[in-house]
């Protein structure tokens, strides 16, 4: 069979089993990259509420496609190994520094903290950390729970203020967060909702609820609930165990609940 190919039918041949292996490695690379980026960088719900990563997507759909096409298009039987070598390494140079940047634009969206403030949590990402706070080390390998203390004095309520008219959130400077610690947690336990509450607010939501009260392994009665929010998304909600745990997420707006709260209460 082989002898009976003509020299197009056998460069395809060739040409076809090195882009199919070339295609085997990039789509493992592509999913080593997939399970950094949604493991530690954006496990649920962040992937969903932060967003930023159709651009990822692109890059390594993309990146997966081509690399095996330039293969298909470049190698042939005929070409000197140092040619072949030189068009290989070309499409994996190629190749690396997308999937490289791709990783970079996540990487840089990524959420870092996850920090009480007042009412609410907040997911900060590393893109909003300033200029002058850039230096200070940031999570890698998941969000770290922090907590932001409200300002006590004038001094410290006209500083925030003049962050704010320059664009830049309390929230977002490292050098004010503070470690998750039982006083943190006291305070959220006493701002916390019933998850009753959304039930209430939300009837036409009322399976999905119920899903994740359930899947928290906790009655409803033990459960209370606070807005989770980032600069980009306010409709969610995390669920909260007694003792402040985070134990599960819903795609709702709570602050929608409380302000109905507040209308309905006497």
């Amino acid at each position: 069979m082989e002898k009976n190919l003509t020299p197009a039918q056998s460069r395809w041949k060739f040409a076809l089993k090195l882009a199919g292996a070339h295609l085997g490695v990039s789509v493992l690379v592509a999913a080593l990259m997939a399970l950094v980026v949604f493991k530690f960088w954006y496990p649920y719900p962040y992937d969903q509420m932060i967003g930023g990563l159709d651009l990822y997507w692109m890059v390594v759909g993309i990146d997966v496609v081509c690399g095996p096409l330039l293969m298909a298009v470049l190698a042939s039987p005929s070409k000197s190994r140092r040619a072949m070598w030189t068009d290989f390494s070309l499409i994996f140079t190629i190749q690396l520094a997308a999937l490289l940047y791709g990783l970079h634009t996540v990487s840089l969206a990524r959420p870092v903290a996850v920090m009480f403030e007042k009412d609410r949590f907040v997911v900060v990402t590393a893109a909003q950390i300033p200029e002058q706070e850039a230096d200070v080390p940031l999570s890698w390998s998941g969000v770290e729970r922090v907590y932001l203390p409200e300002p006590k004095t004038d001094t410290e309520k006209t500083r925030d203020v003049e962050l704010m008219m320059k664009g830049i959130e309390a929230n977002s400077l490292p050098s004010r967060w503070q470690p998750d610690n039982p006083a943190a947690r006291a305070a959220i336990t006493a701002v916390m909702h019933p998850v009753s509450l959304l039930s209430q607010a939300y009837p036409q939501q009322k399976s999905m609820i119920d899903k994740t009260i359930s899947q928290t392994g906790l009655p409803a009665e033990q459960l209370g609930f606070l807005p989770f929010t980032n600069e980009r998304n306010r409709d969610w909600v995390v669920l909260l165990n007694r003792n402040a745990d985070f134990v599960g997420y819903l795609p709702l707006d709570g602050f929608s609940v409380t302000s109905l709260q507040k209308k309905t209460a006497p």
